[in-house]
């Protein structure tokens, strides 16, 4: 025998939230993304400063040209650029933060009502 399931009547509100969840989900992921993109240049412009150490005068690319600079330059140049980044990365590592905490509010609201018939996992 198979068991029946009960239907719960999904509300306007019920609805604003699952797709406040939605959104909320895709934005975490479109972040997440972002992230692992900061940490590959951050990676990038650290192995860059080892190869600088090797040379004596670098072309440093800004926008689509490259430009001839004296290392000690191109080492300032690529900490400015590393520290944007590991700001901007923390950044969005608090906006995750933020998102996490709204999504665990709306899972618990709508696992409370829904039960097993809604999949709210990533």
């Amino acid at each position: 025998m198979s068991k029946k399931v009960e239907e719960v009547e999904v509300s306007r509100e019920d609805q604003d939230c699952i797709n406040t969840f939605g959104k909320l989900n895709i934005r975490f992921h479109e972040l997440e993304a972002q992230i692992k993109n900061y940490n590959t240049e951050i990676d990038n412009l650290e192995s860059s400063m080892d190869e600088i150490l090797l040379l004596d005068d670098v072309l440093y690319k800004i926008a689509d040209s490259f430009l001839a600079v004296d290392r000690d330059l191109a080492e300032q140049l690529i900490d400015k650029k590393t520290e944007k980044l590991k700001k901007e990365k923390e950044e969005k590592k608090e906006e995750i933060n933020k998102i996490e905490e709204e999504m665990n509010k709306l899972k618990k609201t709508l696992y409370k009502k829904f039960g097993n018939q809604i999949n709210l996992e990533n």
